[in-house]
């Protein structure tokens, strides 16, 4: 069989209608200038032959421009990571009037809220990963109810009115954290520790709840915490070095939050490196070196690259295209990542070993 497949340029259009070229643009994209007559022949021509229009020659033409804003507050390693993901976005959709402007480094959700309200005022779409849910639901019904459409990655908003979430289900996260302590302690009987921040955090907590739910089915194991600690990075390892102490029938350690990479050196101090399942979230360097090593056991990642991708994508065809998304909530696929397929993800845009921090306040 042979087939002949040919793309149909607004040229050809033109070409069968005996019209000129711009004549053809005019009808296709409303602009004015030819006859109403005119416009809806050549409409019904380029349906016919299958004419597709260059979306982004179409916006080149309109001089289309949009600017998203991104407030984040998150880790620098772990917002990076985002990064590249709406570095890639903006690459791809730039020739449709894409700006961005991109902030980070907020210390307090009062700073954030400050720092978004800045924002609104520059751009015409708002993605944001924000504090803790319950300080800015009112916030984005705010910028919504005013015209500019919101959509959360990383930590969603569920109860405002956020055009759609892109991130994990935090509870499914921990359940999984569950079932992989259960596989790798079995056989053992003693306590796995749980560790969070002193601060109450609600994605967090679905993370411990859904690991109790898992684990607390295995008879010959005891959960103890969450060990809550301060909210200084600074002292994490030594906490976590005195729960070790303290605990000595310690089988696993599971780290809800950003302290994996001092629970592993907790563990190298008190000898305990490669006899505990360790596991946690996410992998940077740190992780990499340590997971190489058997420090850490595993840690369960989140597609972050997508996290930054997808919002910047969908909010600019909604915003220059009213394009809905296809959904409100899209959860991220949760990975887990041991030694022996830590290499895939040393070398792929999930991973961020080898890369260096990004500045993350920048605009594009």
């Amino acid at each position: 069989m042979h087939m002949d497949r040919k793309t149909v340029t607004a040229q050809d259009v033109a070409d069968k209608l005996k019209l000129s070229l711009l004549s053809v643009y005019r009808a296709l994209n409303n602009s004015g200038g030819v006859s109403e007559k005119t416009a809806t022949r050549v409409r019904a021509a380029a349906q016919q032959m299958g004419y597709t229009p260059n979306r982004a020659a179409r916006h080149l033409s309109k001089k289309t421009k949009c600017t998203i804003g991104i407030s984040y507050y998150l880790p620098p390693w772990f917002a990076a990571q985002i990064l590249d993901g709406c570095d890639q976005a903006f690459a791809e959709m730039k020739g449709f009037g894409l700006s961005m402007l991109v902030r980070g480094e907020c210390q307090s959700y009062e700073a954030q809220v400050a720092q978004i309200r800045a924002l609104a005022k520059k751009c015409d779409a708002l993605a944001l990963s924000v504090y803790e849910p319950q300080y800015f639901e009112g916030l984005i019904d705010e910028l919504v109810d005013a015209g500019t459409p919101v959509a959360t990655f990383n930590v969603d908003v569920p109860t405002s009115k956020r055009l759609f979430y892109i991130g994990p289900n935090y509870l499914q996260s921990g359940q999984l954290c569950g079932e992989l302590m259960a596989k790798l302690v079995r056989g053992r009987s003693g306590k796995v520790a749980v560790i969070t921040k002193k601060q109450s955090v609600s994605i967090l907590e679905q993370r411990i709840m859904g690991f109790r739910n898992v684990v607390s089915r295995e008879s010959s194991v005891e959960i103890v915490g969450p060990f809550k600690l301060p909210e200084s990075p600074a002292e994490d390892e030594e906490q976590i070095a005195s729960i070790i102490r303290e605990n000595p029938r310690l089988v696993g350690i599971y780290v809800v939050n950003q302290s994996l990479a001092a629970a592993g050196r907790a563990l190298k101090s008190t000898g305990g490196a490669g006899s505990l399942v360790l596991l946690g979230h996410d992998l940077n360097d740190e992780h990499g070196r340590m997971i190489r090593d058997n420090t850490i056991t595993a840690v369960v990642c989140q597609e972050p690259f997508y996290q930054g991708y997808y919002p910047v994508k969908i909010l600019l065809d909604y915003t220059i295209d009213s394009i809905m998304p296809p959904t409100n909530e899209v959860f991220t696929r949760l990975e887990v990542v041991m030694r022996e397929n830590l290499e895939y993800y040393s070398t792929s845009h999930q991973a961020f070993v080898n890369r260096p921090v990004k500045a993350i306040s920048k605009e594009r």
